[in-house]
């Protein structure tokens, strides 16, 4: 039951992130106050693909009779997200403003919290 509730909260967290990115991304960069590319190309992919883990893992705690992601995915997801993103905050890659170091790092935190908590519970 608690898995559930922590792959349900990891589903919201990631149909979040993507449906700001792959929707509006240059607004949702700026106010992260993360740099912006050139382009929104790669934003809006990372967003479309955001959204679908999203999806996978709803798919994991809803009722609808298909398998999604499950908790050993999400694990695997959190912990890619969390170390990538902490990598690129310690060497300094894509940091710009005061907001755009803070933000990343609570998200680094929740990711490795969710990760934690899911792996006690398998």
């Amino acid at each position: 039951m608690l898995t559930d509730l922590l792959l349900l909260a990891d589903a919201l967290l990631f149909l979040s992130m993507g449906a700001m990115l792959a929707a509006l991304p240059g607004g949702t960069v700026a106010a992260l106050g993360l740099p912006s590319g050139q382009t929104a190309f790669y934003r809006r992919l990372l967003g479309a693909v955001l959204v679908g883990v999203g999806l996978a893992l709803m798919m994991s705690v809803l009722p609808t009779g298909l398998r999604g992601l499950g908790a050993h995915g999400a694990i695997v997801i959190n912990l890619s997200l969390a170390l990538t993103l902490a990598v690129l905050l310690l060497t300094g890659t894509g940091r710009s403003s005061r907001q755009g170091k803070r933000l990343p790092w609570i998200l680094v935190v929740v990711l490795l919290g969710l990760s934690a908590l899911e792996s006690v519970l398998i």
